[in-house]
C-alpha cells in the first residue's frame, strides 16, 4: 500500500472568509462549496483541503488546533502575488 496524499479537514466559524483567504491570497481553487452543509473543498496543484463549520454532531466550544500545516513551494516569493 502506498499513501498518495493527505486531505485535512479544518473547522472554521467563518467559511466564506476562510475560503476567500485560501483562494485570493494563497491561490487555491474552490472545487466545491456547499453553504447548506457548511462545507468546502479547495485545491491547488496536488494539495487539497476541506473546510467545514462545526456541526451539532460533534461537541464544540471554540475553534482549536494543536498543530501546524507546512505548505512546500518551489517559489515562496511568488506566493500571494496572484
Amino acid at each position: 500500500m502506498k499513501i498518495t496524499g493527505l486531505r485535512p479537514m479544518m473547522w472554521t466559524e467563518d467559511l466564506k472568509g476562510t475560503i476567500d483567504f485560501y483562494v485570493n491570497v494563497l491561490g487555491f481553487g474552490a472545487d466545491e462549496v456547499n453553504e447548506e452543509w457548511g462545507w468546502a473543498t479547495l485545491s491547488i496543484d496536488d494539495v487539497a483541503i476541506m473546510l467545514a463549520r462545526p456541526n451539532e454532531h460533534t461537541p464544540y466550544d471554540k475553534i482549536g488546533f494543536t498543530g501546524s500545516f507546512y505548505f512546500n513551494t518551489d517559489d515562496v516569493d511568488a506566493l500571494g502575488k496572484n
